[in-house]
């Protein structure tokens, strides 16, 4: 739907080995697990992953400066915030409560690399998640869930994101060696929270770049994207839409 409705040679793939959407700008491509999704969450990918990630890089390619599409220097705390404000359109239009936000990826970051506290392992990262992840189960199942559930999903979750805060790390056994990616989302969130209150926000579309980079843009009188922003994940007839894909 996306690639006809920008006209771009993107492409949509479904990759068995991956188990969340990703998009690839070098290789230009969307790639999905093999999974279903409901209605509400097609429009979450949509204003995530196709209306800011695959949308910035399709605009800087188009651009004056091609690079745009790859992206700048430090542009991903801005990308990552401009998906959260993408998704929060979408939750705003489903008249839903917005979901508090607990960070979990900048909590572990912090831990794992010893900014408050004295750096964690792997394994400490994980048993202290595992604990964490355990209540918040507990509090918000209301004894819906059996203990043993709780405790193995507490621990599922723990594990994955104790994954994702040490990947690329050859010795799990060493502390205050992760990576930071993670600390980007809360950096960008609120980066982005403030720049759209003081400038346009097709500005920060018109490629992969951060906010530090507008003054740039400007001299390079590149202000606005390529083409326009369809806003695909907020149409009313999306059911239709999916719908014809599947027959």
């Amino acid at each position: 739907m996306f690639t006809q409705k920008y006209h771009t040679d993107w492409h949509v793939e479904i990759d068995l080995t991956r188990t969340a959407t990703c998009v690839d700008a070098s290789k230009k491509k969307l790639l999905l697990p093999p999974q279903s999704f409901s209605l509400n969450k097609i429009r979450e990918l949509l204003a995530e992953e196709v209306e800011v990630h695959a949308y910035r890089s399709m605009s800087g390619m188009r651009s004056p400066l091609a690079l745009l599409g790859l992206g700048l220097a430090r542009y991903s705390a801005t990308e990552e915030g401009l998906a959260n404000h993408s998704i929060q359109q979408v939750t705003q239009y489903l008249h839903r409560r917005e979901k508090s936000k607990d960070w979990i990826g900048t909590l572990a970051t912090g831990l794992a690399s010893g900014v408050l506290t004295p750096p964690l392992t792997f394994y400490e990262l994980a048993t202290f998640l595992e604990k964490k992840f355990l209540i918040d189960d507990c509090l918000s199942s209301g004894g819906a869930i059996t203990w043993e559930k709780s405790v193995a999903s507490a621990r599922q979750q723990a594990w994955v994101r104790a994954a994702r805060t040490f990947r690329g790390v050859p010795h799990l056994e060493q502390a205050g060696c992760c990576t930071l990616k993670d600390v980007s989302y809360l950096r960008g969130y609120f980066a982005v929270k403030q720049a759209i209150e003081e400038t346009e926000e097709q500005r920060l579309l018109v490629g992969k770049i951060g906010i530090e980079h507008l003054d740039q843009m400007n001299e390079l009188d590149i202000i606005a994207p390529a083409y326009p922003h369809h806003h695909l994940a907020l149409v009313p007839d999306l059911l239709d839409r999916v719908s014809q894909y599947e027959k």
